[in-house]
């Protein structure tokens, strides 16, 4: 169940080639029927809740248990992506 989950969901960027973070939230509801996510998407400034918005899951989608989790998965990538200078 997904449910309760933070998430992030990648995008391939055409100019680099690689996979990239969209996305990120916490779903707070699902219907596995029409695989269907209800959303709080946050902001990338300021982490705040930008609304609720209905999103297709897929497997471009990778879940959280924490919300530290997810963050510790954007610094990682961001990191990696030298976007870090420390």
């Amino acid at each position: 169940m997904i449910k309760g989950k933070y998430f992030h969901t990648y995008e391939l960027n055409e100019e680099t080639d690689r996979k990239e973070i969209a996305w990120q939230g916490l779903v707070m509801d699902y219907d596995p029927k029409k695989n269907l996510a209800l959303v709080y998407l946050f902001s990338w400034l300021d982490g705040n809740s930008n609304g609720q918005h209905l999103k297709e899951v897929t497997d471009e989608w990778v879940f959280y248990e924490t919300e530290e989790e997810m963050c510790e998965a954007y610094t990682n990538t961001a990191r990696a992506l030298g976007l870090f200078r420390h």
